[in-house]
Order: C-alpha cells, then sequence, then structure tokens
C-alpha cells in the first residue's frame, strides 16, 4: 500500500504545509524533500516568495509543489497571504532551512482538529548535524512557561487549527522575529487544548545570516508580547518545566559554548 493510499486508510486530517522563502536558500532543497516525505493524499504544499523561489522549485517538476507570488513584506506577511487562501483545517510551516522529521506523521495522526500539536526538536548545524535537542513543555502545568518569556514549544513541526488562526487575526505582523511566539500565547490565552508526542518532529537550523542571531531584538519583542498576554507565567510551571527537560539540560553539560541556545544563535552554530 502506498503511503497516500495508506493515509486514506487512517483517514488522515488533511495539512496545508508553507514555506515561506526569498528563493536564496541553500538548504531549501532539503527542506522541500522532508516535507514531501511527510505529504499525504488531501495535503497542500504552498511556497511563497519572489520570482526567484519559482525557479528553484520549477526544478523538482512535482505537481505537489504550488508557488504564490509574495503579496507582501515579510515572513508573517507571506504565511498570513497562504493562510488567507487555504481551507485545510490544519496547516504547519517550516523555514526554508529546516526539516520535518519523522516523527511528524505520529504527531499528525494524535493532533484533533481544533487542538496544537507539537513534538520534540533538534537543533542541527549547516551540514545537518544535530547539536542538542530544544526544551519543551510536556504538561499542561509547565505550558505556562510561556508567560514568563519562555517558549514552551517552537514552530517547527507543530500543527496549528486553521480556523483558529484566521478567526483570531491570523499572525501579528509587528513582531517581524517572533509572531509564532504571540500566537503560542494566543492559544494558551484561549485554552486551546495541545498534545505533545516525545518524539522527533523537525530540525531547527543554526547558521550564520539568519534572523534568529539578531538575540536583542527577539529578547525585546518577547519582553513586548509577554507584558500585553493574559497569559502569567508560574514558579511552579517554570520548575515543572525544568524537571521535564532535565535530560535535555543535563545533555548540555561539557558541551562548552554550545551549553547557551543564546549562544549557540549568536554564534550561528559555530
Amino acid at each position: 500500500m502506498g503511503s497516500e493510499a495508506f493515509s486514506d486508510f487512517l483517514m488522515l486530517t488533511p495539512i496545508c504545509f508553507i514555506t515561506a522563502s526569498m528563493g536564496k536558500s541553500i538548504y531549501l532543497d532539503q527542506t522541500i524533500r522532508s516535507v514531501l516525505a511527510r505529504y499525504n493524499s488531501g495535503d497542500r504544499y504552498v511556497l511563497v516568495g519572489p520570482d526567484a523561489l519559482r525557479a528553484q522549485i520549477a526544478r523538482f517538476e512535482d505537481v505537489r509543489l504550488e508557488y504564490i507570488p509574495e503579496a507582501g513584506r515579510g515572513l508573517y506577511a507571506a504565511i498570513n497571504q497562504v493562510l488567507s487562501l487555504c481551507d485545510h483545517p490544519q496547516f504547519t510551516y517550516i523555514n526554508d532551512d529546516d526539516l520535518l522529521d519523522y516523527g511528524f506523521a505520529s504527531l499528525r495522526l494524535r493532533t484533533p482538529v481544533s487542538s496544537v500539536g507539537y513534538g520534540r526538536v533538534v537543533y542541527i548545524n549547516a551540514s545537518g548535524a544535530e547539536i542538542f535537542a530544544m526544551p519543551y513543555s510536556r504538561s499542561c502545568k509547565s505550558l505556562k512557561v510561556g508567560g514568563m518569556g519562555i517558549p514552551p514549544y517552537t514552530q517547527q513541526g507543530s500543527i496549528y487549527p486553521t480556523e483558529f488562526v484566521k478567526r483570531t487575526g491570523c499572525f501579528a505582523v509587528e513582531y517581524s522575529l517572533c509572531a509564532d511566539f504571540e500566537m503560542i500565547l494566543r492559544f494558551l490565552a484561549a485554552g486551546v487544548n495541545h498534545v505533545h508526542i516525545d518524539a522527533k518532529v523537525a530540525g531547527f537550523r543554526v547558521h550564520g545570516g539568519q534572523l534568529s542571531q539578531n538575540t536583542r531584538a527577539i529578547e525585546a519583542q518577547v519582553s513586548s508580547i509577554v507584558a500585553k498576554s493574559r497569559v502569567k507565567g508560574s514558579t511552579i510551571g517554570r520548575l515543572l518545566f525544568l524537571i521535564e527537560n532535565r535530560d535535555i539540560y543535563l545533555s548540555r553539560i561539557g558541551r562548552g559554548r554550545f551549553g547557551s541556545t543564546r549562544t549557540l544563535f549568536e554564534r550561528g552554530g559555530k
């Protein structure tokens, strides 16, 4: 039985995959292949960006790849553009240098249409080698660390409910570096159900020249988002988050400069 026929048998909810790109990423081909490996019957994969992107994806000669010229400016404006045309119940967006991983298929099976699904994400370097895992919430109570400016999970490999995102105004483009974090706090404030799995769903590539290197600007935007959010952090939630991720934190001991995520980004994974 083929993968698409098997997905029909399992009655998987159709998903819209989104990648916004300037068409300059040397990793885009890897990103596309990682998405197509998780593509099932009824899904849609939309890539949005300038004309240079059209030429890059044309090499694949794959009818599953859909190109849309960008109408606005910026990552989140591009994602919102696709969402305005999307009627799939769920969506995920993957950056043009990141990778979806094997656990994403399991996450699809376990995430109801109205819920947020997420899993384990690992930082990878320019060559694709794993650096270390990203800490993430493994219980409802520890999700509240979001109210302290700590991401309880990340966008890579996460599955979002399309109807909720569109109904609440899509991504806040004024947060050019952190609109995904603002969306997470929006989910938490509204009491949206969250589902997580302890399986690797994505690789978050760290390399020179990416927006994530601007850590000071990111921290300023996160502070602004937290100040406006109704989600309040809790000391108990923070402690629980640390306990839940003790395996990840212990694995960093002895890694020197890679022990700090902030340092990791500022050095571009080097």
